[in-house]
């Protein structure tokens, strides 16, 4: 949303919610997806990381599956290119910035990504790990990739060089990485006690 607002949002902040005009990103619906099994995890008295542990490849795997969806449409299209792999879009009712432009199809690189990531969570699921560990890799990897793979984006750059994007995979970076890391420190703790 911060990356249209000066153009889309700013006249009329309300129009943000009209999610019939446009889907919501993928990071504000993981968010509220947490917010939401948290709320749920407190009511039905479950333990929370052994949840998102649950969800965590499902949920990658449901995010590369909605990718098709922004091939079809054009959104979330790369920069434009002249490189031998790129998407034009002819359909008058595209989300590409223009017609007939060849663009990066980052949309493709995002579904390899997200089924990379599900074949990983999918292997580890059954390993003896601390519980939120495999959401933990499934935040880490995802924010780490879609860093990366947001440099090709034609997104808006909205402070220190970065989109809106990568600042948010940066924040979940590192918020992950010290959770993870104690974790797992804790548990080999335990592991050697016990």
């Amino acid at each position: 949303m911060l990356d249209h607002w000066s153009h889309e949002y700013a006249a009329t902040p309300l129009r943000a919610l009209y999610i019939w005009e446009g889907g919501l990103t993928i990071w504000g619906g993981v968010t509220g997806g947490l917010i939401a099994g948290i709320i749920l995890a407190r009511r039905r008295h479950w333990h929370l990381p052994r949840l998102l542990d649950a969800v965590a490849p499902s949920l990658v795997l449901a995010q590369a599956i909605g990718r098709v969806a922004c091939i079809i449409t054009g959104d979330a299209v790369g920069q434009p290119t002249t490189g031998p792999f790129a998407f034009a879009y002819t359909n008058p009712g595209a989300m590409v910035p223009q017609l007939g432009v060849y663009y990066r199809p980052t949309q493709v690189y995002k579904i390899i990504m997200n089924l990379s990531i599900f074949v990983v969570l999918w292997r580890w699921r059954d390993k003896k790990l601390p519980d939120g560990v495999i959401f933990l890799i499934y935040l880490l990897l995802y924010a780490g990739l879609r860093f990366l793979i947001t440099f090709w984006s034609s997104y808006q750059v909205i402070a220190l060089d970065l989109n809106q994007a990568q600042l948010i995979s940066l924040t979940a970076f590192i918020i992950g990485l010290p959770w993870l890391v104690y974790l797992l420190h804790r548990h080999r703790i335990v592991c050697i006690v016990t």
